[in-house]
């Protein structure tokens, strides 16, 4: 016998209802998922907003670091500059010193006794009584430079 119309109705409405059941625990199920998804999104912005904040943070330290080095180092800089400037005008003084000291010291008393003071170019060295007078010398101008 071939089932009635009633029956295969019936039959169709328990399967239509047994899809749209199973529907619903599916539609239920990702919307769970959509919403664990949703909040795992804001976990990862708040991270990564935190993350940008203090990465942030840090590179202005780095760069605060770095302009206090380049400014001690600028500091340091312009004292050696300084050091050097003075250095090449006590250098330029001694020259005159020594060249002044040969003109007019002909001979100097040196060890109890007068030894004549020369040099023959300014690249040599010149003799002990000379440098002590040139000190003697180069100590008056450094006075006047304090």
């Amino acid at each position: 016998m071939e089932p009635s119309i009633w029956d295969k109705f019936t039959d169709e409405c328990a399967q239509f209802q047994a899809t749209v059941i199973e529907s619903i625990k599916e539609m239920a199920s990702l919307v769970e998922e959509k919403e664990a998804l949703q909040k795992e999104m804001l976990n990862l912005e708040l991270k990564l907003n935190t993350l940008q904040n203090s990465t942030t943070d840090y590179i202005a330290e780095i760069l605060q670091e770095i302009y206090r080095s380049c400014s001690v180092l600028e500091a340091d800089l312009k004292h050696g500059i300084a050091n050097y400037k003075c250095v090449l005008e006590d250098i330029h003084n001694l020259k005159i010193i020594f060249a002044n000291t040969i003109e007019h010291q002909g001979y100097m008393n040196s060890m109890g006794s007068w030894n004549k003071c020369f040099v023959t170019s300014e690249e040599e060295l010149l003799p002990a009584c000379m440098i002590a007078h040139a000190y003697d010398d180069m100590s008056i101008i450094s006075k006047k430079r304090k």
